[in-house]
């Protein structure tokens, strides 16, 4: 297994840090993540009246792991959010705090996409797919963000979640992009107030957990 992460963690090289984490929750094995007990994140929950942010409290347990040897090791790390209802899609932290409340969202978890995807948006935006990745367009600029994988062995890219996170009117995407079988899944954010001349947006976090 560990011989996998390093190999997988080569190919997809780190970001800069940026400021801005995100994580989703779950059970990890050691290492895969720094949350904390009492960490304070803000969640993007799906609510009877749409999605909305919201603040909240972590509760991080030690949790059995595949890698664990002995009987009642427990090597591992789950990460919960207790006492919230509705589904939480996933917990962003950044040094400037988002609005809470509603968030404007556009389109949630489209599965894994296969070539020659063509998804409208608002505002002349879109998101399509081609032989060579997965692309945001405003109709103007079209940013390729990823990979897609049309022969699949577990492989797959799916966009979890599209809408507008910081509030400047523009779309704000979070991909679950999964370049290899080993990988449980990898969130990449892009914002579009941090993006370039030229660009759409640009990818200021990510996490990764693998499976084996």
């Amino acid at each position: 297994m560990v011989f996998g992460i390093i190999a997988v963690c080569l190919v997809l090289g780190f970001l800069e840090d940026s400021g801005y984490d995100i994580l989703v929750p779950g059970s990890y094995f050691e290492g895969e993540s720094e949350a904390e007990r009492g960490d304070v994140w803000q969640g993007l929950f799906a609510s009877t009246n749409g999605y909305e942010l919201r603040t909240v409290e972590l509760v991080v347990k030690a949790s059995h792991s595949l890698i664990d040897s002995m009987e009642g090791e427990r090597t591992g790390k789950r990460v919960i959010v207790a006492g919230e209802e509705g589904k939480l899609l996933f917990l962003l932290r950044s040094e400037v705090l988002f609005s809470e409340g509603q968030i404007h969202t556009e389109l949630v978890n489209t599965g894994d996409l296969q070539i020659g995807i063509s998804i409208p948006l608002s505002n002349s935006n879109r998101i399509f797919t081609t032989e060579s990745g997965l692309f945001l367009s405003d109709g103007e600029i079209s940013q390729r963000l990823s990979d897609v994988y049309p022969d699949s062995h577990g492989e797959g890219v799916a966009v979890v979640w599209i809408g507008d996170l910081d509030g400047d009117g523009r779309i704000d995407l979070v991909l679950d992009d999964q370049p290899h079988y080993a990988i449980k899944c990898f969130y990449r954010l892009f914002l579009s107030t941090e993006a370039e001349s030229g660009s759409l947006v640009k990818e200021v976090a990510s996490f990764m957990a693998v499976a084996c």
